[in-house]
């Protein structure tokens, strides 16, 4: 069987001296305000309770609303969205829709998302549905409340587990109007209905500051409220803010940002000739160094972090950083695929069907940063996308050869035309006889060169692809780094 690359083979290709920024970790700016909480570089939850359950409003009417929000990123504009609430025979219907315009280098991006929320009497959801449409595939979840809990899909998966007691994170604030402290697990439906656990607490005057626990930190923002409970505010400390404003403020042109230029780490001075090791200070850092991964040591500075970069480098308790991020279920048919690809390729060891898979996923997806892929089966059926198509695609491929695959979000070492920038990047970790190796299949390299900084380790699943980044990059925004001398 002979493989074919369905995708573009002709772009433009990394050299030695600058290139093309290929690489961008996704900017997933969607549902609840503006859908970007930014963290606040906590690896670990608070000392709250892991899971409590949440203790449900007591009964009173909430009056029907119409809001129109201004969602802004470090003062830029980048969109609006509009919410209702409407009372019904059964309860209460809230729906969100929301615009988002940026650029992501010379690619323009734009993204929808709405939702719709049932509510009984007593504010508790019954069902939710959400559509998201960009460039791509439109991508529809629903879920429902079953008498044992919830069943949902998201692009046509099952999603889930989600906690029988969960609320969708959009009806937080109406909850916060009844009672400002509030505790309990809640669903993300614009991020694939993943979960978390919400703790807020009164900050001054209908405020709130809420803290979303998930898996790889903790997100955390101010929510004012008006008089009757709607959202008045958002705020976060990465920059971002959905604000309440009249219908038409929302709607005056604006030209949208350039978020990949301006979230990368600005980096001075030169690399060594010899590239195998690379070692950068980057200053201006308030979060903590990320956990081991491989080709990466990190350790605190004063302001920063010394990081040391070398290809294959690995440290031994990697693994327990990688233990509980499963790679999820390969699409139907990547198992064919992937046996063609080790054939042809005549992989004789783990390590040249590593190397021939990262390849073949190079050559298969086309560079794209407008595309708004974060599924493998919608990589392959578009055959175009972006760092993060390019990991989905090599994750599923390697599932489907039994072979462990994590993927990891951070930064790449980039020579741009304004010089050296550390670029927000995604790529992926394989086990490969007994070690964990980084292949970056965005560039057919495996194992990657010496120019990868990991932030976080997860999963596949578009969920933890959403999630990730808006915890991964916490406490950055700012920072600068030089190349160190050794």
């Amino acid at each position: 069987m002979t493989v074919r690359a369905h995708g573009s083979t002709g772009r433009p290709r990394a050299t030695a001296g600058r290139s093309r920024v290929r690489s961008t970790a996704r900017w997933s700016l969607s549902a609840w305000l503006v859908g970007c909480c930014v963290a606040c570089a906590a690896p670990e939850p608070p000392s709250a309770p892991p899971r409590p359950r949440a203790t449900g409003p007591a009964r009173t009417a909430v009056p029907a609303f119409s809001a129109t929000y201004l969602l802004t990123w470090n003062g830029r504009r980048i969109g609006r969205a509009t919410e209702t609430l409407q009372a019904t025979e059964a309860g209460y219907d809230l729906r969100r829709t929301e615009t988002i315009a940026i650029r992501r280098g010379a690619e323009s991006v734009t993204l929808r998302t709405a939702l719709h929320i049932a509510l009984d009497a007593d504010l508790d959801p019954v069902s939710v549905q959400v559509t998201r449409d960009g460039e791509g595939p439109t991508l529809v979840g629903r879920a429902h409340r079953t008498p044992t809990g919830w069943s949902a899909t998201f692009a046509g998966t099952a999603a889930g587990p989600i906690p029988p007691d969960a609320i969708p994170l959009e009806v937080l604030p109406l909850r916060l109007a009844r009672q400002p402290r509030y505790q309990g697990p809640v669903m993300l439906p614009g991020y694939g209905f993943a979960t978390g656990d919400v703790y807020s607490r009164p900050d001054g005057d209908r405020a709130a500051v809420v803290s979303l626990v998930v898996p790889t930190g903790v997100l955390t923002q101010r929510v004012e409220l008006d008089p009757r409970g709607g959202l008045a505010r958002v705020t976060a400390p990465g920059g971002v803010e959905s604000r309440r404003v009249a219908p038409a403020d929302a709607e005056l042109p604006f030209d949208p940002p350039d978020v990949v230029a301006a979230a990368a780490i600005p980096v001075a001075g030169r690399p060594p000739v010899d590239d195998d090791i690379i070692r950068l200070r980057i200053a201006g850092v308030t979060a903590p160094p990320p956990r081991p991964l491989p080709g990466q040591l990190v350790l605190a500075r004063d302001d920063g972090w010394d990081v040391t970069l070398a290809a294959g480098f690995a440290q031994a308790d990697v693994e327990a950083a990688l233990a509980t991020h499963a790679t999820g279920r390969a699409p139907d048919g990547a198992g064919a695929i992937a046996a063609a690809i080790v054939e042809e390729a005549g992989a004789a060891t783990p390590m040249d069907e590593v190397r021939a898979l990262a390849r073949y996923t190079d050559r298969f997806i086309a560079d794209d940063l407008g595309s708004p892929t974060v599924d493998a089966r919608a990589a392959f059926a578009l055959g175009r996308g972006d760092c993060t198509a390019h990991a989905a695609v090599f994750a599923a491929l390697g599932q489907a050869r039994h072979i462990d695959v994590r993927l990891v979000t951070g930064y790449r070492l980039t020579d741009t035309d304004e010089g050296w920038r550390l670029v927000r990047h995604r790529w992926a970790i394989a086990r490969v006889d007994g070690r964990w190796l980084p292949v970056d299949p965005t560039y057919g390299e495996a194992p990657a060169r010496a120019v990868l900084l990991g932030l976080a380790v997860h999963g596949a699943a578009p969920a933890d692809i959403a999630v990730v980044d808006e915890v991964a990059f916490a406490g950055l925004r700012g920072a600068r780094a030089h190349f160190a001398s050794r």
